[in-house]
């Protein structure tokens, strides 16, 4: 024939071969049992498996154990996230109660420091952006002092 061959493949002559061909091998157990076992063990170990590790895992209990560990894990992780939230909130009541103190304890200050410049004494700031800024940074090192009181003097 002028056909060309391709290595690894039998070229029929016609319908009626192919058939023939296709015939035996079917017929054949063997060749069937070649085909069908290495393809369902393939299958078996791709399917297989993992249900064989679900079951082993769950008679041995370490399934429990890993549904344990995630629930440890998760409620350390929301126990710190409390506690941080906790630690802001109480930080920011301190400054509101040292910026209260300022005000009570010091108008003239409260009015130099929320105006960001120096003020007459008795003065009266008209217009302009409070510096909220300033007085926060204030109340925070107020909590660091050990005696706020010499911040009024």
């Amino acid at each position: 024939m002028g056909t060309s061959r391709t290595p690894g493949r039998r070229q029929f002559a016609s319908d009626s071969e192919k058939a023939a061909t296709l015939g035996e091998f079917v017929d054949n157990p063997l060749a069937t049992l070649g085909i069908v076992i290495p393809s369902a063990t393939a299958v078996g170990g791709m399917i297989g498996a993992p249900i064989a590790r679900g079951l082993k895992d769950t008679i041995t209990g370490r399934e429990s154990e890993r549904e344990l560990s995630t629930l440890q894990s998760g409620m350390a992780d929301y126990k710190e996230d409390l506690l941080y939230k906790l630690q802001k909130a109480r930080e920011k009541e301190e400054i509101e109660r040292n910026m209260m103190a300022v005000q009570k304890a010091s108008p003239h200050l409260y009015n130099q420091v929320m105006a960001g410049r120096r003020l007459p004494q008795g003065s009266v700031v008209l217009g302009g952006q409070p510096r909220q800024d300033l007085m926060e940074e204030l109340a925070t090192h107020m909590g660091s002092l050990p005696d706020p009181d010499p911040v009024f003097k």
